[in-house]
């Protein structure tokens, strides 16, 4: 059964365009929702806060830089 977080969306202050990628904590528990500001406002990819922090982490350590893809 689907339910609707009552968490707020949350995008990054350097988003200026508009066209951003959003997150929340989920309705669920222990998941996080992640959308696009340009696709439909119900449309969202449920992930673990493991996978997220996993996610986050690979970032940060920059295994996602133009260089490396």
């Amino acid at each position: 059964m689907a339910t609707v977080s009552d968490h707020p969306w949350r995008k990054s202050s350097f988003c200026e365009s508009g066209a951003c990628i959003e997150v929340r904590l989920g309705a669920i528990t222990d998941m996080i929702e992640i959308r696009s500001t340009t696709d439909d406002p119900d449309d969202y990819v449920l992930v673990t806060a493991a996978e997220y922090d996993a996610f986050i982490a690979d970032v940060k350590a920059g295994k996602f830089d133009r260089d490396k893809l």
